[in-house]
């Protein structure tokens, strides 16, 4: 892939902004892209794997997102919240549920700060595949975190009650 045919002086920022063009689903050319770059002799960035790790997101290409994200330390790149909100969104929309609640748990183990999306994702995952089982222990860290009232919004209301509807049968 070559940014010249994109009419792009190539630079980090040239590449960064080209690999967040692919998020509206070409993200193989936005792996491409992020493939090309040391032959351009640019290391790819947190920016970068995450723009990248968000195209396959937008893609549904979920084991290409936490290939990504898995990639970063060996990279000497830390993740960022915007790392594992893209693959735990990833992993809600097609992966497994496994998958997005190790996110979310490694999101705490490496200091990263679990936002509003990180939760909402989480208990989007949990309610797609029937895990009422872990909607407590996810809410209980949204409230660590100060995300929510003591009050549950309508949709928590929702998920206790599947849940209690599940665990009764």
């Amino acid at each position: 892939v070559q940014l010249a045919a994109l009419r792009l002086r190539p630079s980090e920022i040239s590449f960064n902004a080209a690999i967040s063009a692919c998020e509206s689903g070409q993200w193989e050319f936005a792996l491409g892209l992020l493939r090309s770059m040391p032959e351009s002799r640019f290391a790819p960035n947190v920016i970068s794997l995450n723009a990248a790790t968000s195209s396959c997101e937008k893609a549904s290409c979920w084991k290409e997102a936490l290939s990504l994200l898995t990639r970063m330390p060996s990279m000497q790149l830390v993740p960022d919240t915007i790392s594992y909100n893209a693959a735990i969104s990833s992993c809600e929309q097609a992966g497994p549920l496994r998958a997005t609640l190790s996110l979310l748990n490694d999101m705490f183990l490496e200091r990263a700060q679990p936002d509003a999306i990180s939760f909402t994702a989480t208990l989007r995952a949990c309610e797609k595949h029937g895990e009422w089982k872990s909607v407590p222990e996810v809410i209980s860290k949204m409230r660590q975190r100060c995300l929510i009232e003591r009050r549950p919004s309508r949709r928590l209301e929702t998920l206790f009650s599947k849940q209690s509807s599940w665990l009764l049968t």
